[in-house]
């Protein structure tokens, strides 16, 4: 096995699938994790009270003091008629819910590319490596490029979610209220290491393919060698 890593891109094909796979749990923490983080602070309720909230792409989930007691957080899931399932009372709702709705579609996209990228970089790192002579291993070096042009794919829609999600963050007025403190939630740090990641997996699985020769694949030294 070590033998086998050492040769020309197969090492780099395997650190490939490393970051792939990375980059795929980092696409699931954007899918379900809290976008958008906010707190209006106690003197916004004459120091009695303050709010924290956190809004995600499928639910948002409030959290309240009142005079230092934590109340039971509140669940909301976006498509209720609450939020973004009912009928729209104004256009800035109407413009929020959307772009919501589309970086949901993004991200969502995203995570199936990253997944499918992930699992085309396995089949072609077991096939590099001749596992039990299952695979061929021309079908692993073959592999490689569809793989890097998915990861790419994967991260210029996690991108374009971040562009969207951007707008939409813009249009709910975040961060233009005094009392109101706006932060980044994990669902946006996910997306930032998703990008990078399934880059750096891209790059590499196209630099892999690049290294690789018919010479340096684990079954053409048998059949370089002479038969009598």
């Amino acid at each position: 096995m070590t033998s086998l890593l050492q040769r020309p891109g197969i090492g780099t094909a395997f650190v490939a699938v490393a970051l792939l796979a990375v980059g795929s749990f980092c696409s699931v923490v954007a899918l379900s994790c809290m976008w958008w983080q906010g707190a209006v602070g106690a003197t916004a309720f004459a120091g009695m009270a303050s709010a924290q909230g956190g809004l995600g792409l499928w639910k948002f989930v409030g959290r309240s003091d009142v005079l230092g007691v934590s109340l039971p957080s509140a669940s909301i899931s976006l498509d209720s008629s609450v939020l973004c399932g009912g009928d729209f009372q104004v256009q800035i709702q109407e413009e929020v819910c959307s772009g919501i709705h589309t970086t949901r579609g993004f991200v969502n996209a995203a995570v199936c590319c990253s997944i499918v990228a992930t699992l085309a970089a396995l089949i072609s790192v077991l096939a590099l490596l001749n596992c039990g002579g299952a695979l061929d291993p021309s079908l692993g070096a073959r592999l490689l490029l569809p793989c890097s042009g998915l990861a790419t794919a994967a991260a210029g829609l996690m991108i374009a979610a971040m562009i969207m999600g951007a707008v939409a963050g813009h249009g709910m007025g975040l961060g233009d209220f005094g009392t109101l403190s706006y932060a980044m939630g994990a669902g946006v740090y996910g997306a930032i290491f998703q990008i990078i990641t399934v880059l750096l997996g891209a790059a590499l699985a196209a630099s892999a393919r690049s290294s690789l020769s018919w010479k340096s694949l684990p079954h053409a030294d048998a059949e370089a060698e002479p038969r009598v």
